[in-house]
Formats: C-alpha cells, structure tokens, sequence
C-alpha cells in the first residue's frame, strides 16, 4: 500500500479520511504489518488514531461512532 510509505515519510502529523474496508486494511498493515490480519473490526463513522513510536505503528485511541 502506497499510503503506509506516505504516511512513515511524512514530516507531521496527518489525517486521513476514507471508507471501510479500506481504513480497516490500513490499520492491520499498520499495525500487525499485513492488510488481511483483521486486528480492528472497524464499524463506519469511527475514528481511529495510530501513531508511530521508534518504527512500530500502535493504535493510541478510537472512538466509535455511538460514543460522540
């Protein structure tokens, strides 16, 4: 995936938006390094904060959708 290069380059912070299941893809190869592991069952309207700390992506919070 072209975003997780992007994103490891970027020089700020940055937020993305998009739709399932393609946000959900992003945090598993984020996080567990594979798009296909599943790790977050995102529902729509969630929101989801991952961070890299020393090369390893870790998801910091998220909120879901009945919680705002």
């Amino acid at each position: 995936m072209v975003a997780k290069g992007e994103l490891e380059a970027a020089e700020q912070s940055l937020m993305l938006v998009g739709h399932l299941p393609h946000l959900s893809r992003l945090v598993a190869l984020l996080t567990w390094g594979d798009p296909e592991a599943g790790g977050m069952d995102l529902m729509p309207a969630t929101m989801v904060c991952c961070s890299l700390d020393s090369g390893t992506w870790e998801v910091r919070w998220f909120i879901k959708p009945e919680a705002r």
